[in-house]
C-alpha cells in the first residue's frame, strides 16, 4: 500500500496567531504541508462563558476538523477500515470502574 505523510495544521482563526510562520518553515524544509482553516475560536467564544475554561470545546472542535480532513483525504479502502474500526470500538467498548 502506497502512502505519504503530510504535515497538517489547523488554523483556528485565533487573534494574533502568526499563520504564515509554520507554512514558511515547512516549505523551507521541503516538507509537504496542508493548512485547514476553521474558525473554531469564534464558536468557542460564542458558546463558553467569559472566564471559563475553553479547552474542552476547543479540543473537540479541533479533533473533529482533523478527523474530517483525514477522512476526506483517505482512499475508499482506508475509509471503510476507519468506519469499521470506529463502529467496532463503539459497539464493543468495555469500561472498568471500581466498586464502591
Amino acid at each position: 500500500m502506497r502512502f505519504e505523510l503530510v504535515a497538517v495544521n489547523l488554523d483556528q482563526k485565533q487573534p494574533g496567531f502568526p499563520a504564515h510562520v509554520l507554512p514558511e518553515y515547512l516549505g523551507s524544509l521541503g516538507v509537504p504541508w496542508q493548512v485547514i482553516e476553521q474558525d473554531t475560536y469564534a464558536v468557542v467564544k460564542r458558546v463558553i462563558p467569559a472566564g471559563k475554561t475553553m479547552c474542552s470545546l476547543c479540543s473537540r472542535l479541533r479533533r473533529g476538523a482533523l478527523y474530517r480532513y483525514a477522512q476526506s483525504t483517505a482512499s475508499p479502502r482506508s475509509r471503510s477500515v476507519i468506519t469499521a474500526t470506529t463502529f467496532l470500538r463503539r459497539c464493543f467498548s468495555i469500561s472498568f470502574t471500581a466498586a464502591s
